[in-house]
């Protein structure tokens, strides 16, 4: 279709004619995605909600917490993530015994089902694993609720009690591990302390000792060797802080140490056992899934709803595919651009209701004359003395082609030119049975027989015009190129030319005959009619293709739109009218 065409008219005539097409494309989308739909099996949907804690509750730290957006949507997105990971899966399996089930060991792929058709079912309980592993990642679906700490576990199955289980199963693995993980980090931290703590105790120990050794020692020393007391004897006022402190002090200030130290590990302890038998977990889940009532997939509505605009869009672009590719011309524009002609003549339909005949309507008549008016350059003036030849000629039959040739041989002999009509169709000729002729010699027999003595008379009146017919009493049953281009044919087109002014040539079909090819080495004119939308636009401009290389440079090329929608006639012009317009018109009236 020519991009100049398209407009809001012509979009709505194309998808007037191509109605049909449309129709039928999308009622068939729309019956094979229902019937699709009805044969799948129904899945059904739950949802646990799990509220995430983003603060940090790590108890073996102590001190204020301040808020930090970044640090929070990463725990909360780690927390996502968690949730798809295998082991937590793998829980899940394990929890519901999947490796049994037998919605979720069907093969995940087209490859793997080939595969356990040509292998058989998988062997080791590592590939049923596998296998329910995949399955089941696929049938969760695990995102964060905007910028909120919640997070939803959504769970698909055929079974709606399995699809609540599968999402609160999967949810409870994730709390479970979660606080499973933070009891574990305290009891290693308790095995550590308590490592040390033994260390701290054995250490004590021995301050102990070492210090209930050295002050026995020195209290036996101090008796032996002064009467005074022992408060009293010399070299015991040093400060405990003293570099010469006696062997006795320092071992007690190392003795306090210890004890400290075991006394601080020891509460540390405590605190670790307290915290590991108190332990509070970071998530929880607030909305628990319930067993859904209706399945969420397929959604009968909504997929015949969507299937339904998408088969009208499907259907739409499939008419003006069709219509560019495939249909036929439906306007003087395509007309004119499909077949890189100057003019193009629009003629309606002449056959009205019940096969009322039309032909002699102002509408069709006036449309002829337009035609005419194209192709005057083949009415001979005084200056041109012989007749000139024109074609009539379709790509198809069923055109319309003859009874636009007899329209115009009427029109010649209505404004007194001497017209002559020749059906050169002989395979298939139609002239004499529409006007009611009973012949019992024709152009076939003329120019298939050897002698050209005593031939009777061919060339009769057309009962409706004082214009003259040629045609045949019967259809020729072999080629019948030959004859068109033997001497004989050119020997009475020569004759034609110098007894009539125009000479309307109605030709067989181009694409069932070649004889229009070879007639238009004759013609002065060429009109090819084509009907409404009945011939692709690629097979009528290869038609007009070769009709223009067989014929000579001068000729005259002029189209007709048969059986045109509209009533109202146009025609339209690309090149300047033929320079003799003027004399043609003059030539008319006088006649």
């Amino acid at each position: 279709m020519n991009a100049n065409a398209i407009g809001v008219r012509g979009i709505v005539m194309v998808l007037w004619r191509r109605i049909r097409i449309i129709v039928i494309t999308a009622s068939s989308i729309v019956l094979i995605v229902g019937a699709i739909t009805l044969s799948l099996a129904p899945l059904y949907s739950a949802t646990a909600l799990i509220l995430a804690e983003a603060r940090d509750n790590d108890l073996l730290e102590s001190g204020i917490q301040t808020d930090n957006a970044l640090r929070d949507s990463a725990r909360i997105d780690n927390a996502v993530e968690i949730l798809k990971s295998d082991t937590l899966l793998l829980n899940v399996i394990a929890s519901e015994d999947l490796t049994s089930d037998a919605y979720f060991m069907r093969p995940s792929s087209l490859v793997e089902h080939l595969q356990s058709r040509l292998e058989g079912a998988p062997a080791t309980a590592h590939d049923l694993e596998g296998r329910a592993l995949s399955n089941l990642r696929a049938a969760y679906t695990i995102q964060r609720r905007g910028l909120t700490y919640v997070i939803a576990v959504r769970a698909r199955s055929p079974d709606p009690d399995q699809a609540a289980r599968l999402a609160n199963t999967l949810a409870q693995s994730y709390i479970s591990q979660q606080h499973a993980n933070k009891v574990a980090d305290i009891q290693a931290t308790q095995v550590a302390i308590s490592d040390l703590l033994s260390q701290a105790s054995t250490a004590l120990d021995a301050s102990q000792s070492r210090y209930a050794s050295l002050e026995r020692s020195q209290l036996d020393l101090m008796l032996r060797t002064s009467p005074q007391p022992f408060d009293q004897a010399p070299g015991l006022e040093l400060s405990a802080g003293s570099r010469d402190a006696p062997a006795p002090i320092k071992t007690q200030l190392t003795l306090d140490a210890a004890r400290d130290k075991f006394a601080r590990l020891q509460a540390l302890s405590d605190e670790l056992t307290a915290q590991a038998n108190l332990q509070v977990d970071d998530s929880r889940i607030v909305s628990p899934a319930l067993v859904p009532t209706t399945p969420s997939f397929p959604n009968k509505s909504t997929t015949m709803v969507l299937a339904g605009l998408a088969a009208l869009g499907i259907g739409i672009a499939a008419a003006f595919l069709y219509e560019n590719a495939f249909g036929g011309i439906t306007s003087l524009t395509q007309l004119q651009g499909a077949l890189q002609t100057g003019t193009a003549v629009s003629i309606p339909r002449h056959r009205g209701k019940g096969g009322r005949d039309r032909t002699t309507s102002p509408a069709f008549v006036t449309a002829i004359r337009r035609l005419r008016a194209e192709l005057d350059p083949t009415v001979p003036t005084a200056n041109q003395p012989q007749g000139r030849v024109v074609l009539v000629c379709s790509t198809k039959e069923g055109e319309g082609r003859t009874t636009v040739a007899l329209a115009m041989a009427r029109s010649y002999a209505e404004t007194g030119h001497r017209a002559l009509l020749i059906d050169a169709d002989l395979r298939a000729p139609t002239l004499h049975r529409r006007l009611g002729l009973d012949l019992q010699y024709g152009l076939l027999d003329f120019l298939t027989e050897d002698s050209v003595e005593h031939k009777a008379p061919f060339v009769i009146g057309d009962p409706a015009s004082t214009a003259l017919v040629i045609t045949s009493s019967r259809a020729a049953l072999g080629s019948t190129e030959h004859l068109l281009s033997g001497p004989a044919f050119a020997g009475l087109l020569n004759a034609a030319r110098g007894a009539f002014d125009a000479v309307i040539i109605d030709t067989p079909p181009v694409n069932t005959d070649i004889a229009a090819v070879l007639l238009a080495r004759h013609a002065d004119a060429i009109a090819f009619v084509t009907r409404f939308d009945q011939v692709a636009q690629a097979d009528a401009a290869g038609t007009v293709s070769s009709l223009r290389h067989a014929a000579p440079p001068t000729t005259v090329f002029a189209a007709a739109l048969n059986h045109s929608n509209k009533g109202r006639q146009r025609v339209r012009h690309v090149t300047a009218r033929p320079p003799n317009r003027e004399q043609y018109a003059t030539t008319t009236r006088d006649a």
